[in-house]
């Protein structure tokens, strides 16, 4: 049988969602310009990202609006 097929995404087995979008921030540290990528579908949240160029610890403040979509993206100094 023809069954259905779906994306999955690369680290594990659920399915894909429109919600994971790329953006770059400006490292606080280093000024170099990294690549994240934002999950969505979890709403507003604070996390820790470490930068890609100078490895230290990124505050990223996510921010979503009444939508989900994306509202404001802050990258902040983790000893701020």
């Amino acid at each position: 049988g023809g069954g259905a097929t779906s994306t999955n995404c690369c680290c594990c087995s659920c399915p894909m969602t429109e919600l994971l979008r790329a953006h770059a921030v400006e490292c606080p540290y280093c000024g170099e310009w990294i690549e994240l990528l934002l999950d969505l579908s979890a709403g507003s949240q604070s996390y820790v990202e470490d930068c890609q160029v100078c490895c230290r610890p990124i505050q990223i403040d996510l921010i979503c609006d009444s939508d989900g979509e994306l509202a404001e993206l802050r990258a902040r100094r983790d000893d701020e």
